[in-house]
C-alpha cells in the first residue's frame, strides 16, 4: 500500500499527512491568536516540538516567524 501511494501521489503517507497538517496549521497561525503550542495540538501533533520541526523543514521558518512574517505584510499592503 505505501509503494501505491508513493508512486500514484509522489509522497509517503506520513509526508502527505504532515502536508495537510501543517497547511492547517498556517491558516490557524494566521487566522488567530492561539499560541503555538495549542496550535500544534489542534493540529493533530501531540508534540509541539516535533510540530516546530516539522513545521521549519516544511515552510522554511518556524511557527512564530511565520506568524509575524504574515502581520509585517498584512500592516504594510494596508
Amino acid at each position: 500500500m505505501r509503494k501505491i501511494f508513493h508512486q500514484s501521489y509522489g509522497m509517503t503517507i506520513s509526508s502527505c499527512i504532515h502536508k495537510t497538517r501543517i497547511h492547517y496549521a498556517q491558516n490557524l497561525l494566521l487566522k488567530n491568536t492561539m499560541n503555538v503550542n495549542d496550535i500544534a495540538l489542534a493540529s493533530g501533533f501531540s508534540d509541539p516540538g516535533y510540530f516546530r520541526t516539522v513545521f521549519k523543514r516544511m515552510v522554511g521558518v518556524n511557527p512564530s516567524e511565520y506568524r509575524s512574517a504574515y502581520e509585517k505584510l498584512h500592516i504594510n499592503t494596508e
